[in-house]
């Protein structure tokens, strides 16, 4: 993409990722979500093999989580970060929410916390594989 192009739509290239990231919180909530909501009760298996998958199907957004917090939100204007915070929170509210209907035996807090070490975990694991593969390749 030419820069002018991008120069037109977002201040920097900071914010354009932080829109993906927040693009790719909605495509996260409609994984698990669509997934969980085909019957009920499930298992707790069911439910995190379900998170897991969506997160998975995501590689993008779980390389842009961890630069969320560490880079992202501060190099761009504060309302622009609110909104990114707004979006964000209302999708992983949406999930714990579905989590918890799920009748797997999670509460409001236990479905957070899962949401959270899947977050974690799964932007830790593909950052590492990305290096793994970088270094595979010949």
């Amino acid at each position: 993409m030419n820069p002018s192009v991008l120069r037109r739509y977002f201040e920097s290239s900071e914010e354009l990722l932080l829109e993906l990231a927040e693009l790719g919180w909605d495509g996260w909530g409609a994984g698990p979500l669509d997934a969980l909501a085909e019957a009920l009760p499930r298992t707790a298996t069911e439910v995190a093999q379900a998170v897991a998958a969506s997160l998975e199907r995501l590689p993008l957004f779980c390389d842009l989580l961890t630069h969320v917090v560490l880079s992202l939100e501060g190099a761009v204007r504060l309302d622009r970060a609110c909104c990114y915070k707004a979006a964000a929170t209302q999708a992983y509210d949406e999930m714990a929410d579905a989590l918890v209907a799920t009748e797997a035996g999670l509460d409001p807090d236990g479905a957070r916390i899962v949401l959270t070490v899947a977050m974690s975990a799964d932007a830790y694991l593909y950052l590492k594989g990305g290096r793994d593969r970088r270094r595979a390749m010949p």
